[in-house]
């Protein structure tokens, strides 16, 4: 600074105080925007001064070096943003801070802070890091002793800090900022961790989009800036930090640049701005960092209009990017929901979602299935390590409480080449969980495919079905880099009873809904229709002057259909109206159920001529849970209609009104509403199919023949009762254990009386309580049975079993269930195999042999407020036929499981037909199952013993598994590369002379 300058701030900073004070720092330090050459330190004077930072790399600042002085100025509220540069790479530096009123050496020191420069950009050294978002209440700031404890490198934080909500003036945010940062033990993390900041909405106002006024919008983005170690410059938010060769960081501004949250979508609505999405996309095509991590502070796919889910068009812009440009180890950190969680996206993303550090807890009802991994509901952070001194290099992840106990582990591996997934079912309602591995997959459907998958050991766990048959047999898969899976699952014994109709998974590319049409009836539209993360969404609050009238239909189908069964899912993020039409005739002749959670109802209405008639309804009871999945049934035989939500039978009447037409779904005022899984067969498909050995839907009010067991020594006795057809159990007896690692958890039990071995119990459940709920098998005496059960408060889904009184975990997971939402369990005991189902999903699939037989019941402990009915103990699930083709370079390996074939002689074949195989009635005539398999000359040509076939066994072992390995010799790939094969096999039993079942076929592409 030149002499005359300095002579007039020196006058100015004397002429300012008056009388003349020590300067003192009123706010801590913090050291922002640290690289591998350079950081800025930040802090606030108690009046302007000159500022300048002193800083070494030994703790007595020997031979320090120290900044040019700076004015802290009254204008910016008296902080000052400070440059340090030309560090060295890696390197512990400590630093203090010097404020003093004239140039020169004297003035007063600050207390003596650290940081730690990144890595260089090519420097393969571990860097760890923690990060979480939303700040507000200061009696929980003990949390950012438990970060400080853990000594990261930096803490990024991801926005909402402070809440400004209410502010107006320049001043009044910064006083905001004031008095959230002058808490001590904030300011101690501060002065050793640097700060890595982004916003969100409350450092504005709530949910600020671009109907903000721009006066609040410039007050608060001057206020965030005059107190965070911000770089300056235009583009101050979205940047990018390197840290070594382990991981480049990716920060994102998005509020600035956002469009209108409620405006409906399309592809001009934008959060980035097309500048930021662009220099996003190339930075992310530039970095050769092994691990690209983007910090977007509003969640992917889970938030509502105020996150990215409200900006689809951009979203799937940005997903379409990644997949196209093969970008691989791209990970999203997110807050702003108030809850922790862990994501494997279906389009191959890692996301990880952390929040409140101090602020009100948010609920899992975020969640929607099928890609969260884990959620938590504390006050809580994150670190995350990136280690690539390691091969592969890891990306670890912890999440901690506000104690800093450990919530949840998470280890992620570096990949090269991602697997490909695709699973066909030869039922539309087939689904299947791969579960056990790096990345969790979810899905229902005749096909599903995940483009990214990463390498792996997993078991596949099919879905058992709600009626016919039981679901396909559990497989264990060892899935390399690369490679391309491919799996076929069976259900049928005899395809064509209650044929398929219609299907629609929604797994059609983003877009318009094809073979829907769509029919607005409110006046106040128009609607928005849109296939988006393979769900049917209608995003327009299109409603009309009564939710009786008006909102929206999509329809499908045909007009003739007339005795049908129609399944959908849906979800509703709002809390207006929702639900299917069935028999649409025309815009004013239809039947119509409807879901209403804002008016407590539920109503199946019927309209003639467009008069409405409410022909069933039930009031003064939650129409659905908002942002939680539900499924609906309807059965229309001749005038018999019927309703289900959840497997509960809602509505049972008659009425001749339309005896044919359409189905659809609908919504009024809904602003976010998906639909999923549509099916449509013929006829009465709701069934179970299998032999009921004891049900019990309680509508008689009475527990006859059931057997109360209390095992709870505190706060007995128990109270099972029946009220309004369910049973409740409303005392909150226990075993005085309040751990989670804790087996016995003994409660009290209700015994259903028949004594069996092979049995399956279904029953819906809630609990009230956010502790242990759930179901026994195989009950012989209070130390000898099986149990599933769920505890919301201590996150754990488990099957134990106790025998002679010693208690085994077989399976667990971190998760739970929501409290007071009605949710179906499944619970099956076949032989030596356990399976337990919730909503459908399989959840795992376990053997064990220490109990045979025994009874069936439910559990709840420490639960004022479980509550259980439709109560059915039947025959068990048959397991079904599964085929796997991995195929890597060169050869496909076939792994097949069949238990119901074991110890079976089994039969290998390729085929060139889709549906390739040997009908088993031209095998054996009078055989009563019918296969919908084409009579195929080279299936049975190729029939094992077959050159490209090695690995061959011959006999099904115990577990029902077969394998054998299909060699591609290179004149086959020469010749017919790219083409496509399909195998299959055929089992035989000996004993009997006939043939069994077929394995399903699977595609096998030729490599080239």
């Amino acid at each position: 600074m030149p002499f005359h300058a300095r002579c007039r701030l020196t006058a100015f900073l004397v002429a300012t105080l008056s009388p003349l004070v020590a300067q003192t720092q009123t706010h801590g330090q913090i050291v922002g925007e640290v690289t591998d050459t350079s950081c800025i330190v930040w802090t606030r004077t108690s009046q302007p001064c000159l500022v300048s930072v002193r800083y070494a790399t030994n703790v007595a600042l020997a031979g320090a070096t120290e900044t040019i002085q700076m004015p802290a100025l009254a204008a910016r509220d008296d902080t000052i943003r400070i440059s340090l540069t030309g560090l060295t790479p890696g390197t512990q530096y400590y630093y203090r801070v010097r404020l003093s009123m004239t140039f020169g050496q004297g003035g007063v020191l600050g207390p003596i802070g650290s940081f730690r420069t990144a890595p260089a950009p090519a420097a393969l050294a571990q860097v760890r890091f923690a990060f979480s978002g939303d700040t507000n209440d200061k009696a929980q700031f003990g949390i950012f002793s438990a970060i400080a404890a853990e000594q990261p490198d930096f803490f990024l934080n991801l926005g909402d800090f402070p809440y400004c909500d209410g502010a107006v003036t320049l001043q009044d945010y910064w006083l905001e900022h004031a008095t959230i940062r002058d808490e001590p033990q904030l300011q101690l993390l501060t002065n050793d961790v640097p700060w890595i900041f982004t916003w969100d909405d409350h450092e504005v106002s709530n949910n600020w989009d671009a109907a903000m006024s721009p006066a609040l919008v410039a007050n608060g983005a001057q206020g965030f800036r005059d107190w965070t170690p911000l770089p300056d410059g235009p583009n101050d938010i979205w940047r990018r930090l390197r840290f070594g060769k382990g991981m480049e960081l990716f920060v994102l501004d998005t509020r600035r640049y956002r469009d209108l949250n409620a405006a409906l979508p399309s592809p001009q609505k934008t959060m980035l701005g097309q500048a930021q999405l662009q220099w996003l996309q190339q930075a992310l095509l530039d970095s050769d960092a092994i691990w690209k991590v983007v910090a977007t502070s509003v969640p992917t796919f889970y938030g509502g209009v105020d996150s990215w889910d409200g900006f689809v068009h951009e979203r799937q812009q940005l997903l379409d990017f990644l997949l196209a440009s093969d970008l691989h180890n791209v990970v999203f950190l997110a807050a702003d929901q108030h809850i922790a969680a862990i994501r494997e996206l279906r389009c191959g993303l890692l996301e990880l979602q952390t929040g409140p550090l101090a602020q009100f807890l948010g609920s899992n009802t975020y969640r929607r299935e099928p890609e969260q991994r884990w959620h938590g509901t504390v006050r809580n952070f994150a670190v995350i390590t990136v280690d690539p001194t390691v091969t592969p290099c890891t990306l670890r992840t912890t999440f901690f409480d506000q104690n800093g106990a450990v919530l949840r582990e998470h280890v992620a591996e570096a990949i090269d080449a991602p697997a490909r997934l695709t699973v066909r079912s030869d039922v539309p309602e087939g689904g299947f969980v791969l579960a056990d591995g790096p990345h969790l997959v979810r899905d229902e459907g005749l096909n599903a495919t995940r483009e990214r998958l990463r390498p792996g050991s997993y078991r596949l766990l099919g879905r058992d079905l709600a009626y016919g048959s039981g679901g396909p047999a559990s497989l264990d898969l060892e899935v390399p880099s690369g490679a391309d899976v491919r799996v076929a699952m069976a259900y049928e014994d005899v395809p064509g009873a209650n044929p398929v109709l219609f299907a629609d998974h929604f797994d059609a590319p983003f877009g318009a809904a094809a073979g829907w049409n769509v029919v607005d009836l409110g006046s106040d539209g128009p609607s928005s229709w849109l296939v988006c993360d393979r769900t049917l969404t209608q995003r327009s609050n299109i409603g009309g002057a009564s939710p009786v009238y008006g909102g929206t239909l999509a329809l499908a189908g045909d007009a003739a259909w007339t005795d049908i069964t129609l399944r959908a899912r849906c979800y509703e993020q709002d809390n207006d109206s929702c639900g299917v039409v069935f028999r649409f005739v025309n815009a004013l002749n239809y039947y119509r159920v409807r879901f209403d959670n804002e008016r407590q109802l539920v109503q199946l209405t019927r309209f003639v001529n467009g008069v409405a008639t409410v022909l069933a309804e039930r009031t003064a009871l939650p129409g659905y849970v908002p942002m939680w999945w539900f499924q609906i049934t309807v059965a229309a035989i001749g005038d018999h209609l019927r309703v289900w939500q959840d497997g509960e039978l809602l509505f049972d009447v008659h009425d001749a009104a339309h005896a044919h037409g359409r189905i659809g779904l609908y919504s009024w005022a809904s602003q976010w509403v998906a639909f999923d899984d549509v099916v449509v067969r013929q006829g009465d498909a709701t069934g179970l199919g299998r032999t009921p050995f004891f049900s019990a839907d309680f509508a008689n009010g009475s527990l006859a023949g059931f057997q109360i067991v209390d095992q709870g020594t505190a706060s007995g006795p128990s109270q099972w009762s029946v009220q309004d057809g369910e049973v409740r159990q409303d005392a909150n007896i226990e075993d005085g254990d309040g751990s989670r690692t804790g087996l016995p958890k003994l409660g009290t039990l209700l015994l259903a009386p028949s004594l069996l071995a092979d049995q399956e119990l279904r029953v819906r459940l809630r609990n009230d309580d956010n502790d242990a709920i759930g179901v026994v098998l195989r009950y012989q005496s209070p130390s000898n049975y099986y149990r599933f059960s769920m505890d919301a408060q201590r996150h754990y889904r488990r099957l134990v079993k106790v025998v002679g009184g010693q208690w085994t975990t077989l399976w667990e997971a971190d998760d739970d269930f929501p409290p007071e939402v009605w949710q179906q369990v499944s619970f099956s005991a076949c032989g030596d195999r356990l399976r337990v189902g919730l909503n459908g999903m399989t959840l795992c699939d376990v053997r064990d042999t220490s109990l045979t037989l025994g009874r069936a019941g439910l559990y709840c402990w420490a639960s004022q407020g479980a509550r259980f009915d439709d109560l059915l103990v039947q025959a068990p699930p048959r397991p079904r036929a599964v085929t796997a083709a991995i195929a890597t370079a060169g050869q496909t390996r076939l792994e097949l499981c069949g238990p119901e074939s074991a110890g079976s002689l089994y039969l290998l074949a390729l085929s060139a037909a889709t549906a390739p195989g040997i009908p088993l009635a031209s095998l054996q005539p009078g055989d009563p199952r019918v296969w919908g398999l084409d009579r195929d000359v080279f299936f049975e040509l190729c029939l094992t013993p077959n050159p490209l076939l090695l690995g061959f066994g011959g006999v099904v072992d115990a577990d029902g598994r077969a394998t054998a390995t299909v060699l591609w010799p290179p004149v086959v790939s020469q010749l017919l590369g790219g083409a496509t094969l399909y195998a299959g096999g055929i089992t035989f039993d000996t004993q009997s002379s006939t043939w069994g079942e077929l394995f399903p076929t699977v595609p096998l592409t030729i490599p080239r």
